[in-house]
């Protein structure tokens, strides 16, 4: 629940791409892996967890040109609404499809994307078990030659403002960086992993969304 008031307060509060927060600027190593995609016709892309548009509206750019498509997943009804005015702004409507569904529950056809991302939402899944259903779907839905962008959320810290002491984390897989580790090897076991990153941050959201600092978020893809 904390989550989900989290992202409203930020949708509510800051516009796509405006300085502030993390909807400033979309993923670079995302945009890479739809560049890759560019010179190919027909590409279908599936963003899972796709918020306002941050990563999906600059994929839309490079990949519609060529009749590319980006299926847009988000729970929330609020990011949807945004997504589809977001995207009109920026002339890529007729790139973008959208649903409101939980990730858990949307059918993933199998071999139907180039790309399929999941970008900080599949930590948020209800347990471990859930997880893997999930990514072993993202798997099955992948084209041969295609990609997948994962990013998880790894040994969290949050300590709320001003009193500065420590919360429990809105997080509800609380995984290791060496355990998500070893469970991404284990189901990418048949692949070639082309990165696995770990990155270190730290960043005050104060003004982002609700008196949180986020301590010692690690990611890897």
């Amino acid at each position: 629940m904390r989550l989900k008031k989290y992202h409203i307060n930020l949708y509510k509060r800051f516009g796509l791409f405006e300085k502030g927060s993390w909807l400033e600027k979309p993923e670079d190593i995302i945009l890479s892996l739809a560049e890759n995609l560019k010179s190919k016709k027909n590409v279908k892309v599936l963003n899972l967890g796709s918020g306002v548009g941050r990563n999906s509206i600059p994929i839309a750019k490079i990949i519609g040109k060529n009749n590319g498509e980006v299926v847009c997943v988000d729970y929330l009804r609020i990011a949807d609404q945004k997504l589809r005015k977001n995207a009109k702004e920026h002339q890529v409507q007729k790139y973008i499809k959208s649903y409101v569904c939980d990730v858990r529950e949307f059918e993933i056809e199998k071999e139907n994307f180039d790309l399929i991302i999941a970008h900080s939402i599949l930590e948020h899944l209800k347990n471990r078990r859930v997880l893997e259903k999930v990514i072993k779907n993202i798997i099955l839905g992948t084209k041969e030659n295609g990609y997948n962008y994962i990013c998880l959320t790894t040994e969290l810290e949050e300590i709320e403002i001003p009193k500065m002491r420590k919360i429990k984390p809105k997080i509800e897989i609380p995984l290791t960086f060496e355990n998500g580790k070893i469970l991404l090897k284990k189901l990418y076991n048949k692949w070639k992993i082309l990165k696995l990153k770990r990155f270190l941050t730290k960043k005050l959201s104060m003004k982002e969304a609700g008196m949180l600092f986020e301590n010692v978020n690690t990611f890897f893809s």
